[in-house]
């Protein structure tokens, strides 16, 4: 199979989503716990929002697994994970190890990686 196709949407989105954490790495104006040890900043869900609206518009039919919006189910074999800031108390303390890692996984085997 060609996962071309994936691997470009996966590379786009990263792009735009990596647009939206540079806008706010130092920029941040709240800081909120989602569990113990866990925070979510407005940039994890800005960047999120950003990634699955450019993967939802080349791919309505796949199954969605965000950090902060869950399991969006679809209609095919394919499942997007994303995690829209991979370091988000480094990126709130303006420590500048982060990025944005997205994967597809088709009839459960990875067959798209993206860590930017």
């Amino acid at each position: 199979m060609d996962f071309e196709p994936h691997k470009q949407a996966a590379v786009t989105a990263a792009e735009k989503g990596a647009r939206i954490l540079q806008a706010r790495y130092g920029n941040i104006s709240r800081i909120r716990k989602k569990v113990a040890q866990e925070i979510v900043t407005e940039a994890d869900t800005e960047s999120e929002k950003e990634i699955i609206t450019v993967i939802r518009h080349s791919f309505p039919e796949h199954e969605i697994l965000s950090e902060e919006c869950g399991l969006t189910t679809g209609s095919s074999e394919y499942r997007w994970i994303i995690d829209p800031l991979d370091g988000t108390v480094n990126f709130a303390h303006q420590v500048p190890i982060f990025c944005i890692s997205i994967a597809l996984a088709f009839k459960g085997d990875m067959v798209v990686g993206i860590v930017l």
